[in-house]
């Protein structure tokens, strides 16, 4: 397996026989030219990864932007290796503990894509798509006639294990009316665009991403005769497992309730469900993101696999075991990452406004924003935007969900944006805290809000 981990290892061994500096695994952000790189250390440089690796710079990957630092390098010499083939050997053990414990994958099959411009609008993707359509038909043939799922198979989760990219991504689920000649195609476009879209766009300015945004999509044959669907998380001794009797249900985030009575009635489900995401979760060696879905013959597919990134690592470790019984009790809707612990501060409840020029950006505020686009207020996407554009950091965010679950993956990009450090999602956030001050209580998992104190504004920070 050559994974992001492996190549980083490979290059540091050739980097210690090039530059004058040696020692320990230098830092994937520190400049190369600071360890002592010239001009004659350049070239060797370069071959001396191409002999370790076996791979041959193209012209447009010999300049500084690829040999700047270890990270930039080791995500050219991924992109040569093939971004997706690293993605698919690394999941291959997961998939290994998968089956071995008696559930199965659905038929897949791999498209890989061609470079376009980061700029490029739907036009571009469109013409390309039908530039490539017989190759598209034939990747996926082998699928035979099933309704096709496409999911998108980034190179990036890879090349930044730090981030999950989720929410960044979009996947394609035809319609019952699709023609099967089209399914594919129209998938290949919807991943594309969302890889240019506006919020991929942003999530890649604001965590400082330097790469191509590579791509490639993986098809699976849609599971027939479906009973129920279901979404697992898992890291170390604790999953959380939400089943749903209907694509509907999840979409609206209503789970099944495993209450006395309405159990379903098949033996050993959930604790074989609990063995495949600890199963996943040991191969990769990282929080677990696992889709599965359960059919009438009571046969279990697994139908993704992805690994979660080092925000929940970090995070999920600090969640008392107390929060995580209670939350597997209670089957939440959500695998959000928040704050461990208590913070107060005062109120800017942004919730029906727009930030104002006598709001401030500082620690001892706590800024409330609405989870969603659209209306009067200002939504968490919003805010960070905002943000990013006056320079604040150290913030206290608190994400209203409103009267229902989370129910997308947007949470991942305040759960991992580098100005957020205290986050809480919450639901039915209680009104008027405009500039009242509030105290948030988070276990990780959940969180509560409640005033303190009300009526009093601030003073404008200088």
């Amino acid at each position: 397996m050559t994974g992001p981990d492996t190549i980083r290892t490979r290059l540091s061994a050739v980097l210690a026989a090039v530059l004058p500096v040696s020692g320990a695994e230098p830092d994937p952000g520190t400049p190369f030219t600071e360890a002592g790189l010239d001009s004659a250390r350049a070239v060797r440089l370069v071959l001396g990864v191409e002999r370790e690796f076996g791979v041959e710079f193209p012209d447009d990957l010999l300049d500084h932007h690829t040999f700047r630092d270890l990270g930039t390098l080791t995500r050219a010499v991924a992109s040569l290796l093939g971004h997706s083939s690293l993605r698919l050997a690394t999941l291959e053990a997961a998939a290994d503990a998968v089956l071995r414990l008696g559930a199965r994958l659905p038929a897949r099959a791999l498209v890989r894509t061609w470079p376009l411009p980061l700029d490029c609008g739907a036009d571009t993707i469109e013409a390309g798509v039908r530039a490539h359509a017989e190759r598209i038909a034939a990747a996926t043939e082998p699928l035979g006639g099933a309704r096709l799922l496409a999911h998108p198979s980034p190179g990036d989760e890879l090349l930044a294990p730090h981030l999950s990219f989720a929410g960044v991504f979009r996947s394609h689920v035809p319609g019952r009316d699709a023609p099967r000649s089209g399914q594919a195609a129209r998938g290949v476009a919807r991943v594309l665009a969302g890889r240019r879209g506006a919020v991929a766009d942003y999530y890649h300015r604001r965590h400082r991403l330097d790469t191509d945004r590579p791509v490639d999509v993986l098809f699976t044959a849609l599971v027939p005769d479906v009973a129920m669907h279901g979404t697992g998380y898992a890291w170390g001794d604790h999953a959380l497992v939400t089943c749903y009797d209907s694509p509907l249900a999840i979409r609206a985030n209503d789970p099944l309730r495993f209450a006395a009575g309405r159990r379903p009635d098949r033996a050993g489900f959930p604790e074989l469900i609990r063995r495949c995401l600890f199963g996943v979760c040991d191969a990769l060696e990282r929080p677990v993101d696992v889709e599965f879905v359960l059919t009438r013959d009571e046969t279990l597919y697994v139908t993704q696999i992805r690994r979660m990134s080092e925000a929940h690592a970090k995070n999920w470790a600090q969640v008392p075991a107390s929060a995580w019984e209670q939350a597997r009790r209670h089957a939440p809707a959500s695998n959000t990452v928040g704050g461990t612990g208590v913070r107060a501060g005062w109120a800017v409840d942004l919730r029906a406004r727009r930030p104002g020029d006598d709001d401030a950006g500082d620690a001892a505020r706590v800024w409330i924003v609405n989870h969603r686009d659209g209306g009067p207020g200002t939504s968490a996407i919003e805010f960070l935007r905002h943000a990013d554009a006056a320079g604040w950091s150290d913030l206290t965010l608190v994400v209203d969900h409103g009267p229902s679950r989370i129910d997308d993956h947007r949470q991942y990009l305040t759960a991992e944006d580098p100005a957020v450090s205290f986050l809480a999602h919450a639901v039915d956030v209680p009104g008027g805290l405009d500039r009242a001050q509030v105290k948030i209580t988070g276990d990780g998992l959940s969180a509560a809000v409640e005033p303190v104190r009300a009526g009093h504004r601030p003073a404008r920070r200088a």
